[in-house]
């Protein structure tokens, strides 16, 4: 780090080894660009003044090279002091140009442009050096004018712009540049564009296809043919003639009801390959390879028919949400639970139906002592509802019998 005093004091006398000690001190400062790991300050040379530079070595294998605006520092550049590279700054901040005839990019120091307007452009200006490039966006729509020379462009061709496009162009001097890339605002990359005649269309015979064209030179009418004749077949890139029981079933003189058979068809047999004709009616059963009526009861449930179940029966219990106010909805939750988070109101049920039997699990939560009330078609015994077990996680059950209209309940309380 050197960071000393510049301007030396007249005011006291000192020797001359201190005098040169100054100096060496001042021009080692200089010669190392006021470098050190934080900006340099001098009361006696009033520093920083603007326009003054500062060597940032506060980065290890880096060193900043930093200017004084007269307000701020700003680094100018970066050197990687491990790989001896010089990394210099891009940007700079964005600029407006207004787009005219020539919209003159040299016009603003900065790197990035912004070009405003509609006005169609067709150079760049000569002010900016050969080998310098700017990057460009455009806030609306106008025409980039292709020259082969002065404003050459991807494709050799004119381009209309769109409000948020980019372009990169590169000045080879004299007012001369070149647009080496153009993105649309949709991120489509523009790589040529342009028009021309078609002057003659002809079609090769390969592949199993031939082909003919009528008015090549002007409007091309194309027909595809081939000499195959039959059944055709393709393998991705060519069509050939189609096997007989390889690639296709045969045509067969069997009736009825038909079963494959080795690449062909053959008659199929009824109660061997498919269930016979049958005399019943309504349900019906399979029975050795032909149907026959179905038993209620025994074949199948069937309303208003006694079954005997030789396996559990039973309707999933399903979760009521938790709220305010629970609903239930008998339609699908015949057997249900819910756990209570606070004070709540069960509402009245829907989809009710006389006779129908219901069951509700009603747990407390970590909390416990939470209550419930209910709507009115739930009716008990003496006509009290009945009181919750209040402990943490309690489990009350309550059953209910229904006439289509109310609930008719009771309680099972605290299960352990």
């Amino acid at each position: 780090m050197s960071q000393n005093a510049i301007i030396q004091s007249t005011a006291a006398v000192v020797s001359g080894a201190t005098a040169f000690g100054n100096v060496n001190n001042a021009m080692g400062t200089l010669n190392t660009g006021w470098s050190g790991s934080s900006a340099p300050s001098i009361p006696a040379d009033s520093i920083p003044q603007t326009g003054q530079y500062w060597l940032d070595t506060s980065v290890a294998n880096q060193i900043s090279v930093n200017r004084y605006t007269g307000s701020a520092w700003v680094t100018e550049s970066v050197i990687d002091t491990s790989g001896g590279l010089y990394l210099g700054k891009i940007g700079g901040g964005t600029a407006n140009v207004a787009s005219a005839s020539t919209a003159n990019l040299g016009s603003v120091p900065q790197n990035f442009v912004n070009i405003t307007g509609t006005t169609t452009i067709t150079s760049f200006g000569s002010s900016v050096p050969a080998g310098q490039a700017k990057f460009v966006k455009f806030a609306g729509i106008l025409t980039l004018t292709y020259n082969a020379t002065s404003l050459k462009m991807p494709g050799s061709a004119s381009i209309t712009t769109a409000a948020g496009d980019w372009l990169i162009a590169v000045s080879s001097g004299s007012g001369n540049w070149e647009v080496i890339s153009y993105f649309r605002a949709a991120s489509m990359y523009v790589t040529s564009s342009g028009s021309g005649t078609v002057t003659s269309v002809s079609v090769s015979s390969a592949n199993g296809f031939a082909g003919s064209v009528a008015n090549p030179t002007t409007t091309p009418a194309i027909t595809i043919s081939t000499s195959i004749t039959g059944v055709l077949k393709g393998n991705g890139t060519a069509i050939s003639a189609a096997v007989s029981g390889t690639d296709y079933a045969p045509a067969t003189s069997g009736s009825s009801i038909l079963k494959a058979s080795s690449g062909g068809f053959a008659n199929a047999v009824a109660g061997t390959d498919y269930c016979g004709a049958t005399s019943g009616s309504g349900v019906l059963k399979g029975s050795s390879g032909n149907t026959a009526a179905a038993v209620a009861g025994t074949d199948f449930v069937a309303p208003g028919t006694a079954t005997d179940f030789t396996a559990q029966q039973n309707f999933i219990s399903q979760s009521l949400t938790d709220g305010a106010s629970i609903s239930w909805n008998l339609a699908s939750q015949q057997n249900a639970h819910v756990t209570l988070g606070g004070n709540r109101t069960l509402s009245n049920p829907t989809n009710l139906k006389n006779g129908g039997t219901y069951i509700l699990r009603v747990v407390q939560d970590g909390t416990g002592s939470r209550t419930l009330a209910y709507g009115t078609a739930y009716k008990w015994p003496g006509g009290v509802a009945p009181t919750l077990s209040t402990a943490a996680s309690a489990v009350d059950i309550l059953t209910f019998v229904s006439d289509g209209t109310n609930m008719y309940g009771n309680i099972l309380k605290a299960f352990a």
